[in-house]
């Protein structure tokens, strides 16, 4: 049944310049390992697989400004994991990016920990990328949920409003190093957000930091967020993880 893609890819080849590969999949289709599929070794050219969204909803505008990036990045609930390893990833792009750190506090309610993140979100100075990290998980109806502290969650129904207001402030990439994260995904570029990165299915918190420490480190290098994260998954592939 993959017979007329790979008939497409043949007749397009004119050298051996890379070829780009948009996938658009839904449902169960959606699950499905993509991006491990070896097209690469049965044409001249290098094939790069990326997933395509079925449909955006809503265009934002996004205000672009001449500066060095800004990162916000949360931390959430990391109970059974560690998430200092994260932070110190992050925080190796303090020379080439601004970034800040949300976290949550012992005793604090839900409602202030909420609030801070919405405030953070909305600040007008802007962001230029979004980083979550701690435990997440699928749901049908309110878009995904973030554990933000332990048990304490947030859906991405409940911020929506404010992902909006940083995409126009400047937001053009997130990316949630947690798992099962398709319906947050989905629910970001449906929000108009043009480029999200999640973690599939459930991952191991090893492979999360594994795959962390190498996707920051080819931003650094100035490589754009999908070879960055080809190559990540390149390097995990590698050392079999």
């Amino acid at each position: 049944e993959l017979y007329e893609i790979r008939a497409k890819i043949a007749s397009g080849q004119k050298d051996s310049t890379a070829i780009a590969l948009f996938l658009t999949c839904s449902g169960e289709l959606s699950r499905l390992p993509w991006e491990s599929w070896e097209l690469g070794a049965e044409f001249d050219s290098t094939v790069i697989i990326a997933r395509s969204p079925t449909n955006i909803n809503h265009q934002v505008q996004t205000v672009k400004r001449p500066r060095k990036p800004r990162i916000l990045a949360i931390l959430g609930d990391d109970t059974a994991i560690d998430l200092n390893s994260d932070r110190s990833t992050i925080d190796t792009l303090q020379s080439t990016a601004k970034i800040e750190f949300v976290t949550w506090e012992a005793e604090q309610s839900a409602e202030s920990i909420k609030q801070q993140i919405r405030q953070a979100l909305t600040d007008e100075r802007g962001w230029e990328i979004l980083f979550f990290a701690g435990h997440s998980c699928e749901t049908t109806i309110t878009g995904g949920e973030l554990a933000i502290a332990p048990n304490i969650a947030l859906s991405v129904s409940e911020i929506a409003e404010d992902l909006k207001t940083a995409q126009a402030n400047g937001l053009q990439f997130a990316l949630f190093n947690s798992c099962s994260g398709l319906s947050i995904a989905n629910s970001l570029i449906d929000l108009g957000l043009s480029q999200v990165a999640i973690m599939r299915e459930p991952v191991h918190n090893k492979v999360a930091q594994v795959f962390l420490v190498h996707f920051v480190e080819a931003l650094a290098n100035h490589q754009n967020v999908h070879q960055a994260l080809v190559d990540a998954r390149k390097y995990l592939k590698q050392q079999n993880l």
